[in-house]
């Protein structure tokens, strides 16, 4: 089967227009009401659009974001997987000896029960990187995703099972 050019620039062309929808998909979510203000004058830093188009991200996809925190990338990525895609957040343990675990927790619940017409189904598991545990079903993610943790796994020695 040759290429020609022809077949060479509709390929090509199919793919850019696929991430042009895919980003102005994106750019709608991130338009959003679901979003508070501090976290969109985070973007000029943050980059979200190109951080996850370099990711490719796409909304059909099943995604698990570890330690979501208090849902900066929640307020992205649930509300552009909800139609068609899967969003697990791995938060931290629900039992938690650790107290700020806990408040982050019930922070990030309290977030998505008061707007759960922007986010959909979120499936709410946990990650714990001590006892090496991530409570997702094996196999069923297409895309993993953690932001700015690496650096709380080495301070608690527990990076080798986090990875």
């Amino acid at each position: 089967m040759g290429f020609t050019m022809k077949k060479i620039a509709v390929f090509l062309f199919a793919l850019m227009t696929s991430f042009a929808l895919q980003a102005a998909d994106l750019s709608t979510v991130m338009a959003g009401d679901q979003r508070s203000e501090a976290n969109r004058a985070r973007d000029q830093y943050r980059h979200p659009v190109q951080t996850l188009a370099f990711f490719r991200l796409a909304p059909d996809m099943t995604v698990v974001e570890i330690w979501p925190g208090a849902g900066w990338y929640t307020e992205i990525l649930a509300p552009y997987l909800k139609a068609k895609g899967t969003y697990y957040a791995a938060h931290f343990p629900s039992e938690s000896p650790v107290p700020y675990f806990n408040k982050s927790r019930t922070d990030f619940v309290q977030k998505l029960v008061a707007d759960q017409d922007s986010y959909g189904e979120v499936t709410l598991t946990e990650f714990n990187p001590a006892a090496g545990r991530l409570s997702v079903p094996q196999g069923s993610a297409d895309l993993v995703l953690t932001f700015r943790n690496v650096h709380n796994w080495l301070q608690s020695d527990s990076e080798q099972k986090a990875f």
